[in-house]
Formats: structure tokens, C-alpha cells, sequence
């Protein structure tokens, strides 16, 4: 096949894909049509067992997040514009519930249902142009007299689709037009034109849309993303810069300390993203040492004497007597007020390692930090329990824990660490909150049941589905060491129990070791 016909199959395939995107963007708009918040727990991601319609498109489709989020967001749009099929035949009005929440983007969700756009350019069009300001002839109290209109929106928007498409010049001839990356930033600039009077408002919308978020990496560890707004990131930015400006070949020092300084950090063996990842994670652990310094517990340290954030314990520092949330302990006995708000609060942020007894015995094998499945040295594990100590937690051969009587309703702490090391989470399918997230549940109810505060009658469920079993008649089931999940019969009607498996990592160690232990025995 020569170049030509090699790109032509490309571009054939291209449209093969816009045309099954618009398909499965109708489809997950239904699914977030039947899914909409207001229904709660009638909605169909929740009787399935999920928490949002993303979370369902996503485990139906075996997506990632980001698409699944991407697919519902703009088959939502896909499903308002195919208003006619939300229309009673009889009455001529709209199907009840059926709402147009974004109207200057109806033409977005037309031309992706045609198969002419890109579920991607429909995402970068809505996200490059924002949301309208006002409404024409408001007082415009809120946007300080300028308004940017659902009518202008939906012009930009028509701007756009020609630009997408190739027309109006904004395209090479015969080309399909300008990619996603390049509408966003065309619908920006169109957004910028028309609300260049609106910078304050523009600061504001930054400003309420700064978060510090958490993802998984394939590799197991975890991606932090920080946006700020616009002070914060000027702020930051000149952090960033000063701390690796030696690397840069930035400002001569005058100052002897200041030169140390700078050939230390020039000469520093780590690459700059490594300095710069050290470097940001010292001063985060003496801002929380600093902040621990304002709350000292009478005893000094936390639970596991240890009075720094950098220690790897999980206890918890003592209560200041008398003193509330912005008291400080002083000699004598005395209180003061605290000089800023407490941040951290009491409990020392720690990392909790998991290994097996022969493990650290023999030193041979790994361990594993709670809440991630890949597995550590065993060096670091003795690095570990070398400032935190132990907490044994002792698991039966079917990988379950001792039990506790009925004289307690509530899960102790130490209950609750067992269940975390032996169930890794919220056990519902697909549900990836970790135990730090989780409540304990009796799958034998403590009222309905009689049932027992025991090890082998709990499991670890988030919050959602902890409500979600209660309020829509799911079942959990234990058989032997195994656990079963009963949906109701609305969902199910045979109710198939399904499997729910051990997230833990270090109890998949566990069994591992055991089984070879058996094999060399035997």
C-alpha cells in the first residue's frame, strides 16, 4: 500500500470512529438520562451497584475514568439535542425530567450524533468556552454589568463547528479540519473576545475551581494534581523557580551561604525533577511538624511515641484536656490560644506497612504499603518499623482474623486495621476507595441479625455503598472464608451471589507463602 492509500484508510477509519462515537454517546446520555441525581437510589447506576453513570459506563465499557467522564459528558449534550425523542407523542410536551442544561451547546450534540464531530472536539468546545455570565438586560449585579450571553455562546459555538469541519478557512483544503487541541484553544480565544470586560468574574471562576486531586498511576503509586488560582500559582511558579534556579544558571549570590547553596544544589547527583520532588516533600514535612509543634499532647508524641509527621505509626495524638480544637498545651498545664488554625489536626499523617511474620523473620520476600498493590523491599520495611514499631494482626489458614464477641456494636480500631489488611478497601466490585475511606459493616446486622462485632462477620464498605446495601436490599453473605455479594431482586431476579474477593495485597502475600510453605512440607 503506498502513502496515499495508507492515509486514505485513515481517514476511513476516522470516520468509522466518529460514527460509533455517536452511537455509544446516545447511549451513555440514557444512561445518565436514567442515572440523574434526582432519582437517588431508583436511578440505574445505583441499582447496579454504582455510585455515578460514569462509574457504570466505565466498568461496562472497561474504559478509563477520563474517557467514561468524557463519554457521559457529551452524551448528555448528544441526548438534549435529540429533544424530539424526550417529547410525549399525546401532550406534545417535554418527557418529565427531561431538562436542556446547556442550550448554547446543542448544536455540539447534534453534530456529534451526525458523526461529523469527535466525541474528543466536543469535550475541548465545552471546556475551551465556558458557561454564560448572565442573562441580556439583567442587572448584571453579579458580573459587574457585563454579560456574556447562552445567544453568544451558541454563535461561537457555530464559529467552531465551520472550524472543525474545514470551513471558513480554518482549514487546509480537503483536510477534516482543525483537531481537538486546536478548538480548545480557538474556543478560548473566542471566550477571551467576548468577555475581555470580564476579568474579575474570570478571576473568580479560577479561583473556585482550585483543587488538589489524587490518581492512580499504573505503577501502582499515586499522581497529585494541584490547580491553583491565580495567586496561588504565581506563588508557586516563584517557589518552583527559586528552588531550582542554580540548575538554571540563575542569580550570582553575594551572600557566603547563599553560594553554598546554590553548588550544592548545582552539584546535587538528582535530576531536577527528583531535587524538585524532595525538595517539596521536606517542606511539607516541616510544615506539618510545625503545625504538630502548635498542638503538643501532655504525654509528648503520638500514640506510638512519636511526636513527627515524618514517623510511619498509626496512632493518633492524645486530646489536649479542656483545650479543643484551638488550644495549645504549655508548661504548667496552662493553655494558650493557638497563634494560627490547626490544619493537620491531631492525627500524625503516617504510612502503614504490611508484612508477614516469616517475611521479616527470615528477611527474604516484601512487604506492602497499606492502599497500594505494589510490594516494597524488605529493607524499607525494616527502615519503616524501625521508627514506627510493630502491631501484630494474626490471620487464620483461611485468611480470616480472630473474633470478638457481641459485648461491642462498633468495630475497634484495632478490628478496623484488620479488616483493612485483610480486605484492602471497600470490598464492593469495582469500587477502588481505599480503607481510610471505609466504614465497618456486620453482614449479620447487629439489630435485624443479633449479629456478632466479629472479624469474620465484617467487612470494610465506603460510604456509598455502605448506604446504598442498606437502602436498596443489597446482601452480603459469608461461606467459609469467602464473600458473596446478593443483589435484590429488582436487579437480579435469580439473585446470583457474586464473588468479592480480598483486595489486599499483603494478604494475597500471605496465602502465597503459605501455599509454598505447604509444597516444601509436603
Amino acid at each position: 500500500m503506498d502513502d496515499i492509500g495508507l492515509l486514505a484508510v485513515q481517514r476511513d477509519l476516522s470516520e468509522l470512529r466518529r460514527i460509533v462515537d455517536a452511537r455509544a454517546s446516545l447511549v451513555a446520555g440514557e444512561v445518565a438520562f436514567r442515572s440523574r441525581r434526582e432519582l437517588g437510589y431508583a436511578g440505574l447506576a445505583q441499582k447496579e451497584g454504582f455510585q455515578t453513570a460514569e462509574k457504570l459506563i466505565q466498568a461496562t465499557t472497561g474504559s478509563t475514568r477520563r474517557e467514561a467522564t468524557t463519554l457521559v459528558t457529551v452524551g448528555t449534550l448528544v441526548h438534549e439535542a435529540m429533544i424530539e425523542t424526550a417529547v410525549d407523542p399525546n401532550t406534545g410536551e417535554l418527557l418529565e425530567g427531561f431538562v436542556v442544561h446547556e442550550p448554547w451547546l446543542a448544536a455540539v450534540g447534534a453534530a456529534v450524533a451526525a458523526g461529523s464531530l469527535t466525541v474528543e472536539a466536543a469535550r475541548a468546545i465545552r471546556s475551551g468556552l465556558g458557561e454564560p455570565t448572565g442573562v441580556a438586560g439583567s442587572s448584571g449585579a453579579e458580573t459587574d454589568g457585563h454579560v456574556i450571553t447562552a445567544e453568544a455562546l451558541a454563535d461561537a459555538v457555530a464559529t467552531l463547528l465551520a472550524a472543525a469541519s474545514g470551513e471558513g478557512g480554518a482549514g487546509r483544503p480537503g483536510s477534516v479540519g482543525v483537531n481537538a487541541d486546536a478548538l480548545f484553544q480557538l474556543a478560548r480565544q473566542l471566550r477571551d473576545e467576548l468577555d475581555e470586560a470580564g476579568i474579575a468574574q474570570r478571576e473568580r471562576i479560577i479561583y473556585e475551581q482550585r483543587s488538589f486531586r489524587r490518581i492512580k498511576r499504573p505503577n501502582g503509586c499515586s499522581r497529585y494534581i494541584l490547580d491553583g488560582d491565580l495567586e496561588t500559582s504565581a506563588w508557586l511558579d516563584d517557589v518552583y523557580d527559586k528552588l531550582i534556579s542554580p540548575r538554571r544558571g540563575g542569580p550570582r549570590f553575594i551572600d557566603e551561604a547563599d553560594r553554598v547553596w546554590a553548588e550544592a544544589i548545582a552539584t546535587d547527583p538528582r535530576s531536577p525533577e527528583q531535587y524538585l520532588h524532595d525538595a517539596i516533600v521536606g517542606l511539607l514535612h516541616y510544615g506539618v511538624d510545625a503545625d504538630l509543634a502548635e498542638n503538643p499532647t501532655r504525654g509528648g508524641g503520638d500514640a506510638n511515641g512519636s511526636g513527627s509527621s515524618s514517623g510511619s505509626g498509626s496512632g493518633s495524638a492524645g486530646e489536649i484536656a479542656g483545650g479543643g480544637a484551638n488550644a495549645v498545651d504549655i508548661p504548667g498545664g496552662a493553655l494558650r490560644p493557638r497563634r494560627v488554625p490547626r490544619i493537620v489536626g491531631s492525627r500524625v499523617p503516617s504510612v502503614r506497612v504490611l508484612v508477614t511474620e516469616e517475611a521479616l523473620r527470615t528477611r527474604t520476600g516484601h512487604g506492602r504499603i497499606e492502599g497500594t498493590e505494589t510490594p516494597v523491599s524488605i529493607e524499607t520495611v525494616e527502615r519503616i518499623i524501625c521508627t514506627s514499631g510493630t502491631v501484630p494482626v494474626v490471620f487464620g489458614t483461611g485468611g480470616n482474623v480472630l473474633n470478638l464477641g457481641r459485648e461491642q456494636r462498633l468495630y475497634s480500631t484495632r478490628q478496623k486495621a484488620a479488616l483493612a489488611a485483610r480486605d484492602g478497601g471497600c470490598i464492593w466490585e469495582c469500587c477502588d476507595s481505599p480503607a481510610s475511606w471505609t466504614e465497618a459493616h456486620h453482614i449479620k446486622h447487629w439489630a435485624r441479625d443479633h449479629g456478632n462485632t466479629d472479624l469474620a462477620d465484617g467487612v470494610l464498605l465506603c460510604r456509598h455503598h455502605h448506604l446504598l446495601l442498606h437502602n436498596n436490599h443489597w446482601e452480603i453473605i459469608r461461606k467459609g472464608n469467602s464473600y458473596w455479594l446478593i443483589p435484590p431482586p429488582d436487579i437480579d431476579p435469580a439473585q446470583k451471589p457474586r464473588p468479592l474477593p480480598s483486595k489486599s495485597a499483603a494478604l494475597r502475600d500471605l496465602q502465597h507463602e503459605r501455599k509454598r510453605a505447604d509444597l516444601r512440607a509436603s
